[in-house]
């Protein structure tokens, strides 16, 4: 797996509108199939966009900070006024040339780190957690057209599913980093649909990043979508120094909100309905996790309800 798989794709005008439709999905990110086999289409941001002298900085990095990624965030990630929701504003960020470079060279670095030469599994977990969160901002970016009423679940949810972000020197989709890196789920047919080298690339990644067993359930907390119903997409970039930490945190932020985590009007679909066997290894089930994670006060929740997930794009409110 030491060769780099930076593919080259057919350049198709509409990166992720008006070509992606006719693709079916159930759940959160979750393939039925393709109609019509994997669509090619212009990867995004990569290494390429990055100087000499930056590569040759970064070229055997084993240990990343996230500046830029955090610098981002804290712009341009907003609390709502009663603390429930994070908002991303981007009309700010696409109205900034300045930002924008900023998140391109920042993609470019993750494109051009090797992760297995990161340091250690945290180093790891941190870097793919990062890089989808970044991905995901850039992929509404290019499809959002200003229209606040866009939503990553149109056409199918195939905003997961098309190869379209580039990182670690593969062209992948957010499905195959979420699924297959990340969560291990080698079934997923964002996995057995890739190309050989690809499902290899990516069950050896996945063995990195989790050497010693299943995938910490955590990972869906801290993994944002772009919409409402979504854990929130914090203003702070992940790090393996801190990871434990950030991560039990923001497990302890979404059981306590009521509106899409876990309160008198039920427990988010996230849990209930989209990965209810990521959360019996460690917590016996989902109820489990939420129990493990709630204040000793905290409200009352209803574990025979269910919250709808909220697919409205996590856009800053005029």
């Amino acid at each position: 797996m030491g060769e780099r798989m930076r593919a080259g794709l057919p350049p198709v005008s509409g990166l992720l509108a008006g070509l992606l439709a006719g693709l079916l999905l159930a759940g959160c990110g979750e393939y039925v199939a393709y109609e019509a086999g994997p669509i090619a289409v212009e990867p995004g941001a990569g290494a390429d966009v990055l100087d000499e002298e930056t590569r040759a900085a970064f070229a055997a990095a084993e240990r990343l900070d996230h500046i830029a990624w955090e610098g981002l965030l804290v712009r341009f990630v907003r609390d709502s006024d009663d603390g429930l929701q994070t908002f991303v504003d981007y009309d700010g960020l696409a109205d900034s040339p300045e930002a924008r470079f900023s998140l391109v060279q920042y993609l470019g670095v993750l494109d051009l780190i090797d992760p297995s030469q990161l340091a250690d599994p945290a180093e790891r977990l941190a870097f793919w957690i990062n890089a989808y969160n970044a991905n995901v901002l850039w992929g509404v970016l290019q499809a959002y057209g200003g229209d606040p009423a866009y939503s990553v679940s149109q056409t199918g949810f195939a905003f997961f599913k098309v190869a379209a972000y580039r990182v670690g020197g593969a062209v992948l989709s957010l499905d195959q980093i979420e699924q297959g890196i990340i969560r291990g789920d080698f079934a997923h047919a964002s996995v057995t649909e890739a190309d050989a080298e690809t499902r290899a690339q990516i069950e050896a990644w996945h063995g990195e990043v989790f050497p010693d067993g299943p995938a910490d359930a955590r990972i869906h907390v801290a993994l944002n979508c772009a919409s409402l119903g979504c854990p929130d997409l914090l203003p702070t970039a992940y790090r393996a120094a801190e990871l434990e930490a950030q991560l039990d945190g923001a497990a302890r932020r979404f059981v306590a909100n009521p509106v899409k985590g876990a309160g008198p009007d039920g427990v988010s679909a996230l849990l209930v309905d989209f990965y209810p066997q990521d959360f019996v290894a460690e917590f016996g089930d989902w109820q489990g996790f939420v129990e493990a994670h709630r204040a000793a006060d905290a409200p009352t929740v209803d574990f025979g309800s269910t919250i709808e997930y909220d697919w409205t794009l996590n856009i800053l409110p005029e």
